[in-house]
């Protein structure tokens, strides 16, 4: 385990009453584990995640796609205090807008920023560089529940003061964001599981991107990167070829 995955770890089994993500992707089996653990406890926090609707790129949405639709149902079916919500923003004119940025926020004590994705590759094999700050002084901790604030707004499209006074209100993030959600305007949308293709499935079952995966399979089973790099070669001709013969007997009924 590196030290990237640990301090994930351990702020999600830290979180008192808020666990703000967000990632770039949220892919991660151990996460999965982590958020599921505390989804389950009665006095839990809650957990809000913002990531982007879908990945840029074909293959890259088809493998993260089908990872995070999984993370989704498991995390519904293991989330019965309702403390789970994990969205996408969009602009006025209800066009997705990327999410880029790598942030954490706990509470109101812990603010990470960094490189690192929630997907497999950052837990375990890519470089990456984050920085984290703890809150010592009330201070400091004013300051990260405003970072939190600023980010909510710049979603929903409201003021920053807005999203204080709806969490103090309702005494929930969650609730906050649903009072000042607009389904008319800039906000944030529902990410809901989407349906696997056979691409995204192979892609997700093979964890062709985790390598740290597959050099421990390659010592338990033999399977190389050769061996993967044919696989997926032959899956994607297999689909253009169904494809080109589904078009060629579609042509011909005409």
């Amino acid at each position: 385990m590196t030290e990237i995955e640990t301090l994930y770890l351990d702020s999600i089994r830290a979180a008192r009453d808020c666990l703000y993500l967000e990632p770039q992707y949220f892919a991660a089996d151990s996460i999965t584990d982590a958020v599921r653990a505390r989804l389950r406890e009665p006095d839990g926090p809650e957990i809000v995640v913002i990531n982007p609707h879908a990945a840029r790129g074909k293959v890259e949405d088809e493998a993260m796609h089908v990872t995070r639709s999984r993370m989704i149902r498991d995390l519904a079916q293991n989330d019965p205090y309702n403390r789970f919500l994990i969205l996408s923003p969009v602009n006025d004119a209800g066009e997705d807008i990327y999410v880029h940025s790598k942030t954490s926020i706990i509470d109101d004590v812990f603010l990470r920023i960094g490189s690192s994705n929630i997907d497999r590759r950052s837990m375990g094999f890519d470089t990456e560089s984050d920085v984290a700050l703890i809150a010592e002084k009330d201070t400091d901790r004013r300051r990260i529940i405003a970072i939190r604030n600023d980010l909510l707004a710049e979603h929903l499209g409201v003021e920053a003061d807005q999203v204080a006074e709806a969490i103090d209100r309702t005494g929930s993030i969650i609730a906050a964001i649903d009072a000042l959600n607009d389904s008319e305007r800039r906000g944030l949308r529902p990410i809901t599981p989407r349906k696997e293709t056979l691409l995204g499935k192979f892609l997700s079952d093979t964890r062709l991107f985790d390598p740290r995966y597959r050099q421990s399979a390659q010592a338990r089973i033999g399977i190389t990167s050769r061996h993967v790099m044919y696989g997926s070669a032959a899956v994607v001709a297999g689909v253009l070829l169904r494809r080109r013969n589904r078009r060629a007997r579609s042509r011909g009924k005409r």
